[in-house]
C-alpha cells in the first residue's frame, strides 16, 4: 500500500519521500540540492509548527480548559489522519 514499505508513515521526513506527497505538493520534478533543500525546509517548519502549536495549547488550555483543549486538537489530528487515508486509498 505504502510507496516505502520501510517508512514510518508517522514521520514527516518520511513522508516527504512518498510519491503520493511529492505529486500532491508538485516535487517530483526536483532533483539534487534543490530537492534536498526543499525537504529540509518542510520537515523544519513541520517541526516549528509542533513548537508553535504546543505554546498554542497554554492559551487554550487558559481559555477553554483542558478537555476543549484536548477535544480540539484530536478533532485536527483526525482531521489530517482521515485526509491522509483518503490520498492513501485514492492512489490505489
Amino acid at each position: 500500500m505504502l510507496q516505502n514499505a520501510n517508512a514510518d508513515p508517522g514521520n514527516i521526513a518520511s513522508a516527504v519521500i512518498m510519491d503520493v506527497f511529492k505529486r500532491m505538493y508538485d516535487l517530483e520534478d526536483l532533483e539534487g540540492d534543490s530537492y534536498a533543500s526543499t525537504k529540509g525546509w518542510i520537515v523544519s517548519m513541520a517541526t516549528a509548527g509542533a513548537v508553535f502549536g504546543c505554546l498554542a495549547c497554554i492559551f487554550l488550555t487558559t481559555r477553554l480548559g483542558r478537555g476543549r483543549t484536548m477535544q480540539l486538537g484530536t478533532l485536527f489530528y483526525s482531521k489530517s489522519g482521515s485526509q491522509w487515508t483518503w490520498l492513501q486509498l485514492s492512489k490505489c
